[in-house]
């Protein structure tokens, strides 16, 4: 038999103002169904040496509200069965103790996962992650700026270069390459293939600069 919390906002933490489900699964539907599931607050006292201490309030304050508490709850035909409870003891109005949930079922008893129980978890969760997003917030600003400015250097140094600008090579492979009166066909062809390459060859460096500045911009 096993007896698990659904655990509302932290696993290990309960709050003393809301309604927390313990869930109850049986090994054997024939023998469980239809029986009558019982719950009650422990100390978590460590190892089991046969018996928990219960939780006891002062003033005859019940440790536990809600109807499943006093009348139990029947296993249904899956052999599994839900509590709805309220706790009232605080941890720390009993040493800052752990407590756990008991279910008994005839003769057998099982307990939940161990906790401790607040009066408002749901604020110091929320302060806590309040800090830490703040916190990574300003880590993250901190990395952006740093990767500005190292994008910022890195663009003016190394993706620009007096290479890309360089228009006089294309002037004077032309100057070069002037075609002459006594030019044959074949050197006719070679020449308009050269030309037809360092062509080619400056516009993937004019591409180039346009992407560079469009860097800059950015």
């Amino acid at each position: 038999m096993q007896a698990t919390i659904d655990w509302p906002y932290k696993e290990g933490i309960l709050a003393t103002t809301k309604i927390c489900c313990v869930h109850v699964r049986t090994p054997s539907t024939r023998t469980f169904i239809d029986q009558t599931a019982r719950i009650t607050l422990v100390y978590d006292t460590g190892p089991y040496n046969g018996t928990y201490t219960p939780v006891v309030q002062p003033r005859h304050t019940p440790v536990l509200e809600g109807s499943d508490c006093f009348d139990g709850v029947t296993i249904s035909d899956d052999g599994t069965a839900t509590f709805r409870v309220k706790i009232n003891a605080l941890s720390s109005q009993h040493s800052k103790a752990s407590f756990m949930f008991q279910v008994t079922v005839n003769d057998k008893i099982c307990t939940t996962e161990s906790f401790i129980t607040l009066s408002k978890p749901i604020r110091t969760e929320k302060r806590t992650t309040k800090r830490k997003r703040s916190s990574e917030s300003d880590d993250e600003a901190s990395t952006t700026s740093a990767a500005t400015a190292t994008g910022a250097t890195g663009t003016s140094t190394d993706t620009l270069s007096e290479d890309d600008y360089d228009f006089s090579e294309l002037g004077a492979f032309l100057d070069h390459m002037m075609p002459s009166e006594n030019m044959s066909i074949s050197d006719i062809r070679r020449t308009l293939h050269d030309i037809h390459v360092q062509f080619v060859n400056m516009s993937h460096k004019m591409q180039m600069i346009v992407k560079s500045l469009q860097n800059l911009r950015e």
